[in-house]
Parts: structure tokens; C-alpha cells; sequence
């Protein structure tokens, strides 16, 4: 800047300089709002999705509480650890898609509406709905995997004599 500055005081020494920025330095304060804002709520989207796998993961650690009993019985009776595994990740899966097809219509909805709101983008952002469905699908399998591993190791006659 400062050889601007003198090139400016070279052509007239009476011009005033104040606030000379570049154009990108001008650019990039006029969108710190949106960036700003943008990164607001990206945290509270990870706060959130923190609390669904913290959520999923209570219900499918109650469920397999709940079912200790059955759970040791079909181990007593011949199903190895992957099996009880994938029972217990089943269930999961079903909620997670059930969870995703509601997700995913609601916000197809919603931007739908929005869709003056959106500048430079369409409606219907196929890689946006791709990637958050990918990331919640796998942050509830790991929200489900803990359960179901502690299920897949349960003892059966321990189950079934203290159930």
C-alpha cells in the first residue's frame, strides 16, 4: 500500500488517504456477516448432530438392556456374536433411513420455500443431500455399534439367570 500511498501524494500532496484497502480486503469484510453467520450454524448442525448419536445411542442401549434376556436366550441357542451384531445394527439402519427419508423430504420441502433465499444455488442441492446423508448414516452406525458390540458379547447363562 505504501507505494501507493506515495504515488497518490506524487499526483497531489493535498489528497486525502484514508481506509485504502484492496479489493479482495473489501470483499472479504463486506461477507464476514455470512461467513460469520454461516459458521454459527455449522457449529449448532455438529451440536445437534452430536445429540442424535448421543440420543440413538441411549434408545439402542435401552433396547438391548431391554432384551438381554431374549439376546442370551438366541446365543444359548446356537447365534454367534456377528449375528446378534447385525440384529442389534439392523434395527439402527431402519431408524436411521426412516430418519433420513423424513429428513430429506422435510428439507426438500423446506428449500423449496426458501428458494428465494438462495443465492447462487438451486433448491435441490443433490451433493449437499448426498453428504449430510452419508455423515449421519455413519455417525449413527457408530452411535449403534457400541450397543451392539456390548450385545454381541453378552454371556448367555449370565442373561438368562439373572433375567
Amino acid at each position: 500500500m505504501e507505494p501507493l500511498r506515495a504515488e497518490a501524494r506524487a499526483l497531489d500532496a493535498a489528497l486525502p488517504l484514508y481506509d485504502v484497502q484492496t479489493m479482495r480486503e473489501r470483499v472479504e469484510f463486506g461477507l464476514l456477516p455470512s461467513r460469520l453467520s454461516a459458521s454459527v450454524l455449522g457449529a449448532f448442525g455438529a451440536v445437534a448432530l452430536l445429540m442424535a448419536s448421543i440420543g440413538l445411542y441411549g434408545v439402542t442401549a435401552y433396547g438391548v438392556a431391554q432384551r438381554t434376556r431374549e439376546i442370551g436366550l438366541r446365543m444359548a441357542l446356537g447365534a454367534a456374536a456377528p449375528d446378534v451384531l447385525r440384529l442389534v445394527l439392523r434395527r439402527v439402519v431402519w431408524m436411521a433411513i426412516v430418519g433420513l427419508a423424513i429428513g430429506i423430504g422435510a428439507g426438500a420441502l423446506l428449500a423449496y420455500f426458501a428458494r428465494g433465499l438462495l443465492f447462487g444455488t438451486g433448491s435441490t442441492e443433490v451433493n449437499t443431500y448426498l453428504v449430510a446423508s452419508l455423515v449421519i448414516a455413519l455417525s449413527a452406525l457408530l452411535a449403534g455399534f457400541l450397543p451392539a458390540r456390548r450385545a454381541s458379547t453378552i454371556d448367555p447363562m449370565t442373561a438368562l439367570r439373572y433375567s
